[in-house]
């Protein structure tokens, strides 16, 4: 099991191509023929299909954290000082 902070690299997960090849894989030439209004719609739609909102319509957000620190001795002296 590898430390905790380091990454593994899965080298068989990689594929080395030709740019052409990358090129052809992505779709490229495929958006490139649609204009830019059609690709806007084509996004909305894949982001609406990962983003899923709740029976009322709500979106799913960031929840907020908070944190009580309380102040140590080194803290308190450097207030005194100013």
């Amino acid at each position: 099991m590898p430390k905790q902070g380091t990454v593994r690299l899965d080298r068989f997960a990689v594929e080395k191509c030709t740019v052409e090849e990358a090129d052809e894989a992505s779709g490229w030439k495929y958006w490139k023929n649609h204009s830019p209004q059609e690709r806007l719609r084509a996004l909305e739609q894949l982001r609406s299909l990962m983003i899923k909102a709740d029976d009322d319509g709500n979106l799913p957000r960031l929840q907020r954290v908070l944190t009580v620190v309380e102040r140590g001795e080194y803290g308190n002296r450097l207030n005194e000082s100013i």
